[in-house]
């Protein structure tokens, strides 16, 4: 017997039951799906539109006055020697007085560069006239800016800003924020002074600023180096396996090598690492053609047998017969130092050129940027701030020890990672020294720090840079102990070729070995804050360019200061960046711009 549902009930005065609905037929699943995606977009589009509104808003840079951090417009480029890509701007702000500078402007959109884009210089070996001709522009980096980003915050020194360009508010910049209201502003020897205060960049500051010198693992084909420009005794180079980054390896078994080779510092009585035990791997750079630099030689006295028939040799060497000083500009070409061999038989005029040629490889570091027009002598400046990074493997040898050595051409200093060190620290010591002429520590130790646990466990980043007349260091991104600040006198010489060097002892392997270099801010247009303090009012801001060479900014305006309320924002992160791709049918083929995620990252 099976039970059946009640008959329904119908009250007083309410109508009675109607049909039943006929079964509606379910949607197919396209269809639900194009709905549920159609939805889907517009709350996107809303979302955005309400995000632009209120939140952030897009900006293309144009020009390349934040290069090499922020792309303008440029063309990537490839080094056919040591394989380093790099980009090579096609459009820069206005410079006064330098030739060949691009002059579009950074907020117009175009990027049209004045004349074409021909050679490019290779920032990483050197490697001049490259042919960037059929290479295609690639356009600007795309900011995402946070906007009313000060409408709760004063900006901050170092910060990069977008703002409103006080004579044409149609035009947005992007800087980076230097001065701050009510400050009084100086650009001098390549450094920002505040109220005659040195503005010291902070390790965060550093990293977004600094710019490469060389990355050893590009190293340029050997025909194309006289000799590399990491080298020395007890160290071998490898190559990983399966494509890795080449190492720079410490081994043990090279540690035979002649006692009383050089070492990073002095000796065992010396509050630091001994003398005998060390090896060393130094820094020289060595260019195998171009660059701007002058070198000399004496020839003493004149040879004889010789003419000097100026007017038919190239400009690029000289002979002053009042001093008997032999120079060239920039690395002697085996033709040049042909031709000066035959213009006297004279052995001493003959190993004259040859000494030329061999030291004109050897470079100072100057304010040389890959992604500007090829150097001007006329306007280089010495480079005088270095910084290390690195990966240190000191884990397989308890006593295993790494010493890592800058200069600025006045002060020396030395930071030691020593595991061997455990008398008062478990884990060893890392330790700042300061170096005298001869490379001995000025007494004791200026910073001691217990090693991390990390160091014993694998492969640590260590990090030491003396940007801004600090010595700072850090281990895996954390900084162990407070910068050592110092002075330099106005008048010290630069540093020479070799600012840089690597010391060891035990078993270490040093892998992603980079050398860097600080901005070195030029006078540009020196209108204001360069021959006199910029005095700047309340609510006013002075803004630089990290390409100062070729930047114009707060140097060169008409009115130097930018005031807080044309700021638009803060720009965090480069987002949508592309780059020139191919795409071919048949015959035929188009450059087209494809997604470069490599490209993705924050702005700092």
């Amino acid at each position: 017997m099976t039970a059946s549902p009640p008959p329904p009930t119908t009250r007083v005065g309410a109508p009675g039951p109607g049909p039943e609905p006929a079964a509606r037929r379910p949607r197919s699943g396209w269809a639900l799906t194009a709905r549920t995606a159609a939805d889907s977009l517009a709350l996107l589009a809303v979302a955005v539109m309400v995000a632009h509104a209120f939140l952030v808003e897009g900006y293309v840079i144009s020009s390349g006055s934040m290069a090499p951090g922020l792309f303008g417009y440029h063309k990537r480029v490839t080094c056919p020697s040591c394989t380093h890509s790099f980009a090579r701007g096609v459009s820069f702000d206005g410079v006064a007085g330098l030739p060949g500078r691009m002059t579009a402007g950074e907020g117009d959109g175009d990027g049209t560069p004045a004349r074409p884009v021909t050679f490019a210089h290779c920032p990483n070996c050197g490697q001049p006239e490259i042919d960037v001709s059929a290479a295609p522009d690639t356009q600007g980096d795309q900011l995402l800016v946070l906007k009313h980003a000060f409408a709760w915050r004063d900006p901050r020194r170092w910060e990069v800003v977008v703002f409103r360009h006080p004579e044409d508010a149609r035009q947005a910049y992007v800087k980076r924020v230097v001065g701050l209201p009510g400050e009084a502003i100086r650009v001098a020897g390549g450094d920002v002074w505040a109220n005659g205060e040195l503005c010291r960049k902070p390790l965060t500051t550093q990293r977004a600023v600094r710019i490469p010198v060389y990355d050893p693992a590009h190293a340029p084909r050997p025909d194309d180096a006289p000799e590399p420009r990491w080298s020395g005794d007890g160290w071998v180079r490898t190559e990983l396996p399966d494509g890795d980054a080449p190492t720079v390896r410490f081994a043990t078994a090279e540690y035979d090598a002649a006692p009383d080779a050089a070492a990073p510092q002095a000796d065992a009585d010396a509050d630091g690492p001994s003398r005998a035990e060390w090896r060393r791997l130094s820094y020289r750079h060595v260019l195998a053609a171009g660059g701007t630099h002058e070198t000399a030689v004496q020839v003493d006295p004149p040879p004889r047998s010789f003419e000097w028939d100026e007017p038919r040799l190239p400009v690029a060497y000289d002979f002053d017969p009042i001093t008997n000083t032999l120079s060239c500009r920039g690395v002697l070409s085996g033709a040049d130092a042909c031709r000066l061999r035959r213009l006297s038989r004279d052995p001493r005029w003959r190993d004259a050129v040859k000494e030329l040629a061999a030291r004109s490889h050897f470079a100072p570091i100057t304010d040389d940027y890959g992604y500007n027009h090829a150097p001007d002598p006329r306007f280089e400046a010495r480079a005088l701030d270095f910084a290390l990074s690195l990966s240190a493997d000191l884990s397989r040898d308890p006593d295993a020890a790494l010493a890592l050595q800058l200069t600025d051409g006045n002060r020396t200093f030395l930071l030691v990672a020593d595991r061997a060190d455990r008398d008062r620290r478990p884990t060893g010591t890392l330790s700042l020294f300061e170096l005298d002429a001869a490379g001995r520590p000025l007494g004791a130790a200026l910073r001691s720090v217990a090693l991390p646990a990390s160091v014993a466990a694998g492969p640590v980043e260590l990090e030491f840079s003396l940007f801004d007349r600090q010595a700072v260091a850090a281990v895996n991104g954390v900084q162990p102990f407070a910068p050592v600040e110092f002075d330099r006198p106005d008048d010290a010489p630069p540093p020479g070729p070799g600012p840089a060097l690597l010391g060891g002892r035990g078993a270490v392997a040093v892998t992603d070995l980079m050398l860097y270099r600080d901005v070195h801010y030029t006078r540009g247009r020196a209108v204001h804050g360069v021959e006199e303090d910029y005095r700047l009012g309340e609510g006013e801001l002075f803004v630089l360019g990290d390409n100062s060479p070729v930047s114009l900014d707060s140097r060169g305006w008409n009115d130097g200061a930018v005031p807080e309320r044309l700021l638009v924002g803060k720009p965090f992160i480069v987002h949508l960046p592309s780059k020139p791709g191919t795409l071919s049918w048949g015959d035929a083929s188009t450059t087209v711009r494809i997604p470069d995620p490599a490209r993705i990252r924050y702005v700092r």
